[in-house]
């Protein structure tokens, strides 16, 4: 096999995404090594420079995902935002740039959340709790809870809306299409107004 030109990091990024393609559609136990350097056109021996086994690397996966979206999250959200909507417009976006450069992330994040192999389990676990705490505590920190209906809660809108945003994650991945992440923003915009209108005290929508 010809293995891929570049530098050492584009060969990187290949593996990692051709990894979180396999990862995704397979599950850690049924996942192949060769399927995916095949799929990142890279040797083997290359592979397992980088990664020294399957369980690494895919442990390395679930922390460098868990920790792009957070990092990204904290560097670009407005800490002074107080609306619910405009929060969770901003965090989507964020979500879309990543998804353009890694379209495989979300659907192995998902995966390796339920994922009960018992070689992998307790190692997804310990950041799946942390990361999930951290990243909602941050994002909703400082809402305005006046702007809902009465008898909505915070907690309950935040349900609502992530598995609105999941599904149309799936929903993204499995059209298929060339990303358009500025498209992709408007569509889901007009998801989240939908949202606003039966959540949002009609003097509180813009």
């Amino acid at each position: 096999m010809k293995e891929a030109g570049g530098s050492d990091e584009e060969k990187r990024e290949l593996i990692i995404n051709a990894a979180l393609k396999q990862f995704a559609q397979n599950g850690y136990e049924k996942a192949s090594t060769n399927a995916i350097i095949k799929d990142a056109g890279v040797s083997k021996g290359l592979l397992f420079h980088y990664f020294e086994n399957k369980k690494q690397l895919y442990v390395f996966l679930f922390q460098h995902s868990a920790e792009l979206i957070l990092q990204e999250l904290m560097k670009r959200l407005d800490k002074d935002q107080t609306d619910f909507f405009e929060k969770i417009k901003c965090s989507q976006n964020i979500k879309l740039d990543i998804m353009s450069r890694y379209p495989e992330m979300f659907n192995f994040l998902k995966s390796a959340y339920y994922d009960s192999n018992g070689e992998v389990r307790e190692e997804i676990k310990k950041y799946t709790n942390l990361d999930l705490k951290e990243s909602m505590a941050m994002l909703f920190s400082n809402t305005d809870n006046s702007k809902f209906k009465p008898g909505i809660s915070l907690k309950e809108a935040i349900n609502i809306v992530i598995w609105t945003a999941e599904g149309f994650a799936e929903e993204v991945v499995r059209r298929n299409d060339d990303f358009d992440a500025k498209a992709l923003a408007d569509e889901f915009d007009g998801y989240l107004n939908i949202l606003k209108r039966s959540l949002y005290k009609e003097e509180s929508i813009d």
